[in-house]
């Protein structure tokens, strides 16, 4: 038997594991600033910011069993023209001698047509669903995040511009919500 030759194989379930994110964030903010005239130069600058992210995560992993008529023999790959030539082409090895090889690589792509054709072909049993249903709810998230800061900031300027005094405030509040689904 040549196990470079996934024609070889046999396809005895299939998995997957599907994830959906969706990100948004929105942000808002404004700065200020006035000059003043003064006998020394004063500038007053004042400024806030809100940031709002929500990440909602869905998803799990699931498998199915593949179980053709006709039994063990019928799962070979090479009765279902599952190899992916192109990949398989371009992938090349070498062993320990300076050898080139090939490996005849199984497609998942091509598995999903013949999943369309029979899915009677493709049975899960209620570990199966127990799995993927705890899969699910392990993987699926929602987070919201909102972030808002503010700040006053006073600036003074004196000796022509050689010594110049900042000083100001900040304040900021974040509040985070996560949850499971």
């Amino acid at each position: 038997m040549d196990i470079l030759d996934g024609n070889n194989y046999s396809v005895t379930g299939v998995s997957s594991n599907p994830v959906k994110v969706r990100d948004e964030v929105y942000s808002a903010g404004f700065n200020l600033r006035r000059e003043l005239a003064f006998r020394v130069p004063v500038a007053v600058k004042v400024g806030a910011l809100v940031n709002q992210q929500t990440k909602d995560t869905r998803g799990g992993a699931f498998s199915m069993a593949f179980t053709p008529p006709g039994g063990a023999a019928a799962q070979v790959a090479r009765n279902h023209d599952l190899i992916s030539t192109g990949y398989s082409d371009r992938i090349s090895f070498t062993d320990p001698f300076g050898g080139s090889f090939k490996v005849k690589w199984l497609s998942p792509y091509k598995l999903h047509p013949l999943y369309q054709q029979h899915p009677e072909w493709f049975t899960r049993s209620v570990a199966n669903d127990t799995a993927a249903f705890t899969s699910k709810v392990n993987t699926s998230k929602k987070l919201e995040e909102t972030i808002s800061a503010a700040y006053f900031r006073g600036d003074m300027k004196f000796f022509h511009n050689r010594l110049w005094l900042v000083g100001g405030s900040v304040t900021s509040e974040r509040m985070m919500k996560a949850s499971g689904r």
